[in-house]
Formats: C-alpha cells, structure tokens, sequence
C-alpha cells in the first residue's frame, strides 16, 4: 500500500524517470501533495512579500519549478498503468492551452471594447458607457462570449476525462511498459 510520503519520495526519486508504471495512490498522493505544497508556499509569500514573478510569489515558483518534472513522470507512469502511453499528456495540454488562449482573447476583446482610462489612466468599467456603435461589435462580442463559454466546457471535458483515466483500475500483471506495481 503506497502511503503519502511514499508516494512523494517515490515521485521525487524518480525525479524524471517516465518508464515503469505509478499506482492510483501513487499519482493522488502525489496531486494532493503538489496542491498542498502551492497552497503553503501562496500564504508564505503572501504573509513574508517576496517579490513576484509573473503573478506568482517567488516560492510558489521555486515549488512550482521543481515539482513540474516529476508531475509530468508521475502522469506519464500513472497512464503507462493503464495501458496509455504517456503522450496523452500532449493533447490535454494542448486543448486546454489553445481553450485558454481563447479564454484570454476575449478578455481582452471586452477591454478593448468596453473598458474605458479613468482620471489616472488605468483601465475601468466603472465609468464604461456600453453602446452598440456597429453590428460588427455585437459580432464581436457574440463570437468572444461563445469562445469563451467553449473553452470553459473544453476546460471542463479534459479535466473529467483525464480524471476517468486517473482513477481507472491499472492493468492486472505486466503490461508493455513494465511489471505490475502492485506486484
């Protein structure tokens, strides 16, 4: 039975071994490790003000960097478990990149629209006065607001699939990526 700190030493001693097989336990233990471990390096930089980077602290960056590598093998083991090959990490990736990259054009389809500068010269829709000037802004908008409710549900489809498949019994016995780690 893989308890959690043997999931995360395990997650961490195969740093960035992507053949052999992972247990359900071992991947969820991991998840759950990596979730946590983010959330206390958020309220650490929050409460000591390290600088940002991007729009994440400092820690949570350093976290964030050292535990991509054995998420990306522990995803890879975990689905070899279940007789995928680790590629599949690919088009989930790539959907949801391409759902957001949506997601992002219509936020800034709706502040080139609508949002308006205030006295200081930052970006409102406080003082916005929203007025339809063209059938092409309605299109515009229409097309945007779909874009985004779209990738919202492509968002949503991806996280349940690669769920199903997260928590999918593994195969019984060796399959073609290694022996059974239940074994």
């Amino acid at each position: 039975m893989t308890t959690p700190i043997t999931a995360v030493v395990q997650g961490f001693r195969k740093y960035a071994v992507f053949g052999g097989r992972a247990t359900r336990a071992e991947y969820w233990w991991w998840l759950l490790f990596t979730f946590i471990g983010s959330i206390v390096f958020i309220v650490i930089d929050s409460l000591i003000g390290f600088p940002r980077v991007w729009e994440y602290g400092l820690l949570e960056t350093l976290f964030w960097l050292a535990t991509l590598l054995p998420s990306i093998t522990v995803v890879t083991r975990r689905l070899h478990d279940i007789g995928k090959t680790g590629w599949w990490q690919v088009p989930w990736y790539g959907i949801l990149f391409v759902a957001w990259l949506a997601t992002g054009m219509f936020i800034v389809a709706l502040v080139i629209t609508y949002g308006v500068t205030n006295a200081s010269g930052e970006w409102s829709f406080d003082d916005a006065d929203i007025q339809w000037e063209s059938a092409i802004e309605v299109f515009a908008f229409l097309l945007a607001a779909i874009m985004l409710i779209a990738a919202l549900a492509i968002t949503l489809a991806v996280i349940v699939w690669s769920i199903m498949w997260m928590a999918r019994q593994g195969e019984s016995g060796q399959n073609r990526f290694g022996p059974d780690p239940r074994a």
